[in-house]
């Protein structure tokens, strides 16, 4: 039995989205070569479109370290709370070497619910927008990855209860993950 090692991050944040304070640039490309990766990606949070701007601050940092292993700059850009289709707070991605689509909020419930009290629409109205918001989500061509698609099924139910719907919805959404090459 041969053993594999994984030679690429590809979802790393900074100290620039405020929940990775020892997280610089510098420190990333460092130990992401003492750790003989081939491949990392720096992935800041977007929560709106003027987050977009700390991207070529990375960029500019990494190009000046020059590090050996393959960096992408990238974004973990939020989807839009105000729509339920899966858009994103921004469709200027362009610029992005790598896009990871971050599924933190459940459209239109208008906060982050941290347990089924605090979703404010009924189960069935929550199930719907979810699933919808992940279709969506999976069904741009600009998106690499998805992140956490589960988080607020896990929060926002009874997971026990809606177990074998959420793996349904899973299913139907991986294969059109498959479809359009988006990772989870």
């Amino acid at each position: 039995m041969s053993q594999k090692t994984i030679d690429y991050d590809l979802h790393i944040h900074t100290l620039y989205c405020g929940h990775a304070p020892q997280m610089t640039v510098e420190t990333i490309c460092r130990r992401a070569d003492e750790a003989h990766l081939r491949l990392i990606a720096i992935t800041d949070h977007i929560f709106e479109p003027s987050d977009l701007r700390v991207i070529e601050q990375i960029r500019r940092e990494v190009d000046t370290l020059r590090p050996a292993c393959r960096v992408l700059v990238g974004a973990e850009v939020d989807v839009d709370w105000n729509c339920p289709d899966g858009r994103l707070v921004t469709d200027d991605l362009e610029t992005l070497d790598y896009v990871i689509a971050g599924f933190h909020y459940v459209p239109t419930m208008g906060h982050y619910p941290w347990s089924v009290d605090e979703r404010n629409m009924d189960i069935e109205q929550f199930l719907d927008v979810w699933e919808r918001s992940l279709r969506g989500i999976v069904s741009n061509g600009h998106i690499d990855t998805l992140a956490h698609p589960g988080r607020m099924l896990a929060a926002c139910t009874e997971l026990d209860l809606y177990f074998e719907h959420g793996l349904a919805v899973f299913e139907k959404v991986a294969a059109l993950s498959a479809q359009n090459h988006i990772a989870w």
